[in-house]
């Protein structure tokens, strides 16, 4: 990555649960028989004007304030999933599901529930629980469409 001096950094750290804001105030460029290697040292926002090489701060880095948001929602968004995950894994493992009761809707079309009188056109119909009914077969069609 490179950066520019006087750029500014935000370095995460875990353990304070903080971002501290550092400033790139020197860029050393190294040549050696291995080939060439560029360190930024930066200052942090202390008293001291405290320095410390970028590359040995060993946390995490970015060049913006929206990227630092970003990245800290997503941890935050991951553990909260792995907590209610966690949750419901317990619930199945520990808790007993109660079988949900489906309720059968059963119909007779039994012919013997239905009587017609041949004379007029009209039907009885038992419905059940002692109740009949009757209706005149030319109604059907109507009854029907509707």
């Amino acid at each position: 990555m490179t950066y520019q001096v006087g750029q500014f950094l935000y370095v995460t750290n875990q353990k304070k649960l903080s971002v501290i804001p550092v400033q790139i105030i020197q860029e050393v460029t190294i040549k050696d028989m291995e080939g060439e290697k560029t360190e930024y040292i930066v200052q942090f926002p202390d008293k001291n004007k405290t320095t410390a090489q970028l590359s040995e701060l060993g946390k995490e880095t970015f060049q913006s304030i929206d990227a630092v948001k970003s990245h800290m929602i997503a941890k935050a968004t991951k553990a909260i999933s792995e907590i209610c995950d966690n949750a419901i894994s317990i619930q199945n493992d520990v808790f007993v599901k109660k079988p949900t009761e489906k309720k059968e809707i059963t119909t007779s079309h039994n012919e013997n529930d239905v009587q017609a009188d041949k004379n007029n056109n009209i039907i009885t119909v038992d419905l059940g629980n002692g109740v009949k009914a009757k209706m005149n077969t030319s109604n059907l069609e109507k009854v029907a469409n509707q």
